[in-house]
């Protein structure tokens, strides 16, 4: 039985954790108020509002009232439900004061909760899924460690900065994280119920954040059409059937407007560059630091949005292309993250399904390139509380940009940037060394 280590990567990884864990801890007594409001919780104000909004909106089953609401019906379906526990005097006037009293409060913990063991228990799944493939055989003493080991990372995980950002806002994205992990630990089941259970999860995932819905490229890879077809069909089903309950079929074109608006609710002149993390807003905040010192460029973030479509283009035939899951994985949540210009911080925790798919690969030695790609997940994952450059603080916006927030959309956009890179040329040698073998062979015949 094998007792050396074969997955250094994980280790690699939670040591990198530790490190800038460590190093927040020692800069947060350094800070003005000797924690982390400035550094991730900007508006203390507004702390799990994400959760309380949408339980007002929907407690009257009327929620399409203005564009603000961008929520698919299927979403207010889950807040009526949950109205239900809160009397309708508390739900139905004040969502900042809800938070305040009991029934509000308890509401709000028993949903936290559950939403954090279903994710806990899922992607404690999908870390066992991921090493399936190159297992490795150890004894019993062996095989408790690891387990104690993922179970550690995970919480590294829970403590990430995305997750961080996650919590505070309490948004109904771990829902759809853990329907997307579902789906991707079911598709390829031998049991043919679990395997459509498996197609509907999907389908929930994309009905609650629509771009989970690019994961049904891996149906097309596998030229499973069929599968593909009712991927779709549940996904029409879910996304308006709930309209009937929520104002009506006639509300999908209030929906519609609304989500075409949600993007001028990420203008970076009004609204900061902080507290997103997308191709355009990063390259809008490397601009704004580099070039206009401060002033933020209309214009080079309009060519960003152009620059994402193309790459967001580049990123889903690339991930039709590589044999390497954990890569697929990353280009397609990278399109996920990395397109919507309204793409907060918190969208960052579906970045978790390629760090677990690529730091459980078993490896004898570390290459260098997963030196480059850990670095980049810490980016990501990693606390980062420093202080804040006096380039940051120059710069307008109702959200101001953060260490943490750019940092942060600095390595998603490094690791969609790279993987794609990575790919590309990668399929570009193995071309040529296959074409150059067949002329090889071609000669040798003549």
């Amino acid at each position: 039985m094998e007792k050396k280590n074969r997955y250094p990567l994980m280790y690699c990884f939670m040591i990198g954790m530790f490190i800038l864990l460590a190093i927040s801890v020692f800069n947060m007594y350094h800070m003005p108020d000797k924690g982390t409001s400035k550094m991730y919780f900007v508006d203390v104000y507004d702390t799990w509002m994400d959760f309380f909004n949408p339980v007002y909106h929907a407690g009257g089953r009327d929620p399409y009232v203005d564009t603000t609401r961008i929520y698919p019906p299927i979403c207010y379906c889950f807040y009526w439900f949950v109205a239900r526990f809160i009397p309708e005097p508390v739900y139905s006037v004040n969502p900042r004061g809800m938070r305040f009293t009991q029934s509000g409060m308890v509401a709000f913990s028993v949903y936290f909760v559950l939403t954090t063991f279903i994710f806990v228990y899922v992607i404690s799944k999908f870390i066992k899924f991921s090493t399936s493939g190159n297992r490795i055989e150890v004894d019993k003493e062996r095989g408790e460690f690891e387990d104690l080991i993922q179970k550690v990372f995970i919480l590294f995980i829970l403590i990430s900065s995305p997750f961080l950002y996650q919590f505070e806002r309490a948004n109904i994205i771990i829902i759809a994280l853990s329907f997307l992990i579902g789906y991707l630990l079911m598709k390829d089941s031998k049991n043919k119920v679990v395997r459509e259970i498996g197609l509907i999860c999907l389908a929930v995932s994309a009905c609650i954040k629509i771009y989970p819905a690019v994961f049904g490229l891996l149906l097309l890879k596998e030229k499973r059409w069929f599968d593909s077809v009712r991927v779709v069909i549940y996904g029409i089903l879910l996304f308006f059937l709930p309209f009937a309950f929520m104002g009506g079929f006639d509300k999908a074109k209030s929906l519609l407007e609304a989500l075409l608006a949600s993007p001028s609710y990420s203008d970076p002149i009004n609204y900061g560059l902080g507290n997103k993390i997308n191709i355009s807003n990063f390259i809008s905040s490397v601009d704004t630091l580099v070039r206009t010192h401060g002033v933020v460029s209309l214009r080079v973030f309009n060519l960003a949005q152009k620059l994402a479509i193309v790459m967001t283009i580049v990123a889903i035939i690339l991930a039709a292309i590589t044999k390497e899951e954990w890569k697929t994985y990353a280009l397609l949540t990278g399109v996920m993250v990395g397109y919507p210009v309204f793409s907060f911080m918190y969208c960052g925790i579906f970045l978790v399904i390629p760090l677990v798919a690529f730091v459980m690969q078993k490896r004898q030695k570390i290459k260098v390139m997963d030196i480059v790609y850990l670095l980049i997940f810490l980016l990501i994952f990693g606390v980062h509380i420093y202080e804040m450059p006096e380039a940051f603080t120059r710069i307008p916006g109702r959200l101001p940009l953060l260490v943490t927030d750019f940092l942060q959309n600095m390595g998603a956009f490094l690791l969609l940037v790279v993987v794609a890179a990575d790919v590309f040329f990668t399929t570009l040698i193995a071309f040529i060394s296959k074409k150059k073998a067949a002329e090889t062979k071609k000669t040798k015949k003549a």
